[in-house]
């Protein structure tokens, strides 16, 4: 689940699994994520309400994101990260 600063849910993702990558790429003044589903990145941009819900019949990417991207819920590299984006 995505919320805003006041707590207020922006979107609640289906079929998802950790870590959620942020890349550097917006959409509508939102950074685009990849997020892991079925074992593949799936693109999720922000459509200037909320992101899609299911990530699983998003574009598949066809490499692994990193780089130095940020990423979130990464509990194996990092246990408790804060993010602010």
């Amino acid at each position: 689940m995505l919320l805003d600063d006041q707590g207020n849910e922006i979107t609640n993702f289906t079929v998802s699994d950790y870590p959620v990558v942020i890349d550097n790429n917006k959409s509508k003044e939102w950074k685009d994520l990849f997020i892991l589903s079925g074992g593949k990145y799936h693109t999720m941009k922000f459509d200037g309400k909320k992101y899609p819900s299911n990530p699983s019949v998003q574009a598949e990417l066809k490499i692994i994101p990193g780089d130095g991207l940020p990423s979130a819920l990464n509990f194996v590299n990092e246990p408790y990260p804060w993010f602010k984006f």
